[in-house]
């Protein structure tokens, strides 16, 4: 789902642009991939894991062109946004300088690569871990920065994307954090009808949701928090336990961010592969997981969480539930599924949420990269 109203980029980007980009292109790469690796070994990795898998170092498998151009394209639309261009600031600023020599640099570079990138391809502003430095680069088809658009680009249309569309925001918050945006669900609002409204959605995201993010930033701003990423704002505030003022409204934008990408139109059901073999595991069948998620979130005491776990010290799945807004991060465990529960709610809103609109697809995502990311940590200590 782009992250804008189609129109929202007018006069700049058309509203058919969009529609033809996204709705046609993106979409017929999306659907051919689920082709492509359905029933296959790749059907159950997150779309990195695919890239990474079917680059095959450079002797590239048949799903590699639509897995990373699904990829580009999100990254690409999530580099733009309404009223974008401008200049940066904070740390991402003070990089270009340092790198480029100037901003006004930066850009006479990035629109040199992307104006004599030859056929159709991709031209990028990246973060070399291993020099640590800004670089300017450009690769040709699917190739993306993941492993190591269009034809050539008329200079209009990279001075109005460099000018008028792109979003400094997105880019400084790969770098350090900047503010805090309220990210839409992964779906349109009406789309879990007839289990969850749209008013329901509407009030919860726009209105609680919408007032965690606003209260953070006013929080943040201008201290040393200003420039962190979510998750470090959430750990530092924390503070082992003693929690600082921005602890609560950092975590519930965290919380209700997970619980959205928790749900999918058509969810329910029951997962596969990997999570339904630790499911198994560890909880003997299937139902006995529903029957103890759905036992801790129906007796769950006031305002707080239930969530659906790895426990990476054990290597175990496990459910908890947790209070107002404590999260897995802070208790070191990697979440795969949350439900927002509340004092008197309804025991038809657990069981619905586990049998219309829980994604399990979602939770064998994080599983996967829960176990990337302990893999590489482990590697990275040895």
């Amino acid at each position: 789902m782009l992250d804008v109203m189609q129109d929202a980029l007018e006069p700049h980007m058309s509203k058919e642009t969009l529609e033809y980009h996204w709705g046609k292109h993106h979409r017929g790469y999306v659907n051919n991939l689920n082709k492509q690796i359905e029933g296959t070994e790749l059907d159950e990795k997150s779309l990195e894991s695919i890239i990474l898998a079917s680059y095959n170092k450079g002797d590239i498998l048949p799903s590699f062109n639509n897995a990373a151009q699904i990829w580009n394209h999100e990254f690409f639309w999530e580099s733009m946004k309404p009223g974008g261009g401008g200049k940066p600031s904070g740390e991402l600023l003070e990089l270009i300088n340092r790198d480029f020599g100037s901003f006004e640099a930066l850009i006479q570079e990035f629109k040199l690569a992307a104006s004599t990138q030859f056929g159709s391809g991709w031209a990028w502003l990246v973060y070399d871990i291993d020099e640590k430095k800004l670089v300017v680069l450009k690769s040709s088809n699917a190739i993306n920065p993941l492993v190591l658009g269009s034809y050539n680009l008329r200079p209009d249309y990279i001075s109005t994307f460099l000018d008028k569309l792109v979003s400094w925001d997105a880019a400084r918050k790969s770098v350090s954090g900047a503010m805090i945006d309220l990210k839409p669900p992964p779906y349109a609002l009406d789309a879990l009808e007839p289990y969850m409204s749209k008013e329901t959605l509407e009030y919860h995201w726009g209105k609680h949701h919408r007032g965690y993010v606003n209260n953070l930033n006013k929080q943040i701003e201008g201290t040393e928090h200003d420039e962190k990423l979510l998750e470090n704002i959430i750990l530092d505030s924390y503070n082992k336990g003693d929690l600082l003022p921005a602890f609560n409204n950092a975590a519930q934008v965290w919380n209700h961010e997970f619980f959205w990408e928790s749900m999918k139109p058509g969810g329910g059901g029951k997962p596969s592969g990997e999570l339904l073999d630790l499911i198994i595991r560890e909880f003997g069948t299937f139902e006995e997981l529903i029957k103890q998620f759905k036992l801790a979130a129906a007796t769950h005491f006031g305002s707080g969480w239930t969530w659906l776990v790895y426990d990476k010290e054990h290597k175990k799945l496990v459910v908890l539930k947790t209070s107002n807004a404590i999260n897995p991060l802070v208790l070191d465990y990697y979440p795969l599924l949350t439900l927002d529960v509340w004092e008197n709610l309804r025991p038809d809103y657990i069981a619905t949420f586990l049998d219309k609109l829980v994604s399990w697809d979602a939770a064998s995502s994080r599983l996967e990269a829960a176990k990337v990311s302990i893999e590489g940590k482990r590697d990275g200590g040895n």
